[in-house]
């Protein structure tokens, strides 16, 4: 009865039906279970940003779900919460979230929002403060040239970056701040953003390729001083062991000392200390002595040529041509 009345309807027998569910579609098995989705077409720009009024929005609102949480802030930032909390609830009534207020404004369609993790991509914690004070700079000067040139704001707290702007802007802060945790300096990114800024304002240049006016920086290993180690003296080895420190008892035999009754010993003590404070007392007085004592004149150094006074040095040179001046001969004696 089954087989006639689907004979007659003119529908395949259900055998046939699983049969061809069984069959591959000619675009692959992975469009198997795929669906048609008639508003989907080759037409649409997927990327189109959705723009939305007030009116469109609904009275409950445009989230399917709703959720909430706490965030426990600093003590610092008690002030500040306390003299912009007016500001937060006006936000709160347009938009039903909690959030800073200057920023908050900035909520338009073409503005978008990322939060960076930076807390595991250095492992020291040491360099890891240093590294983000590096990306903030003195001042916060570094970052406020980073905002300037990508259109951004940024903020940096604890182990997070919170960005906010352009999707370009965004990239271009992510790749700053991930550079800087893996030990290249901020300010190499910011002369080449100048450097773009420029280029783009020339026409000429907008169709052509940068890279020959960009900067290109080398990593260089800069060779840090070796700490000179002290180099191990060389143990010799000796035949026999050396010999043992000597004992007290066989000092005190030697010097004769552990023969005596603890009388005597104690005065041969008494004896050696006064000797010992004698001599240094007659030590620190021929120190103080030499005090008074006046000074040794120093020897008197011959004048070199260049000490002689103009006088002296004529009256040398006279001299010295009288003596040759008597050593010469008369002309009547070398007649003769």
């Amino acid at each position: 009865m089954k087989k006639k009345r689907e004979a007659k309807s003119g529908q395949p027998a259900t055998s046939e039906v699983h049969e061809s569910a069984k069959e591959p579609s000619s675009d692959g098995a992975k469009k198997k279970y795929r669906k048609e989705k008639p508003w989907d077409h080759e037409g649409i720009d997927h990327w189109k940003p959705v723009s939305m009024s007030k009116e469109d929005v609904p009275s409950t609102g445009v989230l399917m779900e709703e959720s909430s949480f706490a965030t426990l802030f600093p003590q610092y930032r008690e002030q500040y919460l306390k003299q912009v909390w007016p500001d937060v609830k006006s936000l709160l009534a347009e938009h039903r979230s909690a959030c800073k207020p200057e920023q908050a404004r900035k909520r338009e369609d073409e503005v978008y929002c990322d939060i960076m993790k930076i807390g595991g991509l250095v492992r020291s914690k040491e360099r890891f403060v240093k590294r983000r004070q590096r990306l903030v700079g003195p001042n916060g000067s570094t970052l406020k040239a980073i905002e300037l040139l990508t259109q951004c704001f940024v903020l940096v707290q604890g182990q997070t970056v919170s960005i906010m702007g352009s999707i370009k802007g965004i990239k271009q802060v992510r790749r700053i701040v991930e550079d800087c945790f893996h030990n290249i300096h901020p300010i190499y990114h910011i002369k080449e953003l100048m450097i773009r800024r420029e280029l783009e304002k020339d026409p000429e240049l907008k169709n052509e390729n940068w890279e020959r006016f960009l900067p290109h920086f080398k990593n260089r290993n800069v060779q840090r001083k070796k700490l000179k180690t002290k180099k191990a003296k060389k143990k010799t080895k000796d035949v026999f062991p050396p010999q043992p420190a000597p004992r007290k008892e066989d000092l005190q035999m030697e010097s004769g000392e552990f023969f005596l009754n603890e009388k005597e010993r104690q005065l041969r003590q008494r004896i050696a200390k006064r000797e010992a404070q004698q001599a240094k007392s007659a030590e620190k007085r021929r120190e103080r002595a030499k005090e008074y004592e006046p000074p040794v004149p120093k020897a008197k150094k011959p004048k070199k040529a260049s000490e002689e006074s103009a006088k002296e040095i004529a009256q040398r040179l006279a001299r010295k041509a009288q003596v040759n001046s008597s050593k010469k001969r008369p002309a009547s004696d070398l007649l003769l």
